[in-house]
């Protein structure tokens, strides 16, 4: 009898448990993904300056880590190198230490399981011998106590003032993808409302960079593919509005050349559409994907 109340007794608890570990399963390997195996990861300290993706850097946060490196005060500069399939992120830390300036890189890598799981790598801590300019950008020398030097590029000379966000149209799809410089899921809907909004304002220059293969010429290079680069920024008695365009027909060879445009607007059947830009005509940056706004 008494094994027989032990194994009800044992039953009580073991569905319950079961139950939780059935509804949990799927939300908590979501969180354990999303939340970083919840990691308190990217840590900031000091001052906060911001975020950079690849050579995407929305509002000069290098220079800010710069500045903080140079006055030797704490900072922190998180950092995203974003590729197809894989994503590093680093927070890059200066704050005084032992009479100088320590620089600190703590990172974590990830890679996608299609389409948009991601599953992360342990975080990792490198202390780097320091950091000096570089062609434009920062490099940190000497990280992890190896010969090892981590290269932070320049932030392109076409984008000014604050950068709304970045459209990819390489692949040639009917739709733009788009993802911003925390690494983060970005909407195009953001991204061209943020640059809309910047250009009927005119209160600060503000960038939008539009990736797009397929507005190429038919015979253009097949690894070909242009950059446009459209800035907003104000002007005597109106908002100015350009589009600077890098095309690449292989990795060392590129034109650049930029146009004027007439105006911004709001295209028919949605994205934006800006009109007049010069030899190029009418510049079409597409709307989002159903369900992706």
């Amino acid at each position: 009898m008494a094994t027989g109340r032990r194994g009800a007794s044992r039953r009580r608890w073991l569905i319950p448990l079961v139950a939780v570990l059935v509804i949990c399963s799927a939300p908590c390997a979501l969180a354990r993904l999303q939340g970083w195996y919840f990691q308190p990861f990217p840590q900031i300290i000091g001052q906060n300056c911001g975020r950079a993706l690849n050579n995407y850097d929305p509002d000069q946060a290098a220079l800010c880590l710069w500045r903080a490196y140079t006055a030797c005060r704490a900072a922190t500069l998180v950092y995203i190198s974003q590729g197809v399939d894989s994503r590093s992120t680093s927070a890059i830390t200066v704050q005084p230490k032992a009479g100088g300036c320590a620089v600190t890189d703590v990172i974590q890598g990830a890679n996608r399981i299609f389409p948009t799981n991601i599953v992360p790598a342990p975080v990792l801590t490198h202390q780097c011998a320091g950091m000096r300019q570089q062609n434009g950008g920062l490099l940190l020398s000497r990280c992890g106590g190896k010969s090892v030097d981590y290269y932070l590029p320049p932030r392109p000379t076409e984008q000014i003032g604050h950068v709304c966000g970045v459209i990819d149209n390489q692949y040639a799809t009917p739709y733009a993808l788009a993802s911003d410089a925390v690494g983060e899921q970005a909407t195009v809907t953001g991204i061209e409302d943020c640059f809309w909004q910047a250009y009927v304002s005119c209160a600060r220059p503000s960038t939008l960079v539009m990736n797009a293969r397929a507005m190429l010429p038919r015979n253009a290079n097949a690894d070909a593919f242009a950059t446009h680069n459209l800035v907003a920024q104000d002007s005597p008695g109106s908002c100015a509005l350009t589009d600077t365009v890098v095309e690449r027909d292989a990795p060392n060879t590129q034109s650049r050349v930029t146009y004027t445009c007439a105006s911004l607007a709001h295209a028919a059947g949605g994205g934006l559409v800006a009109r007049a830009c010069g030899a190029e005509g009418d510049l079409t940056i597409p709307p989002a994907p159903p369900l992706s706004t």
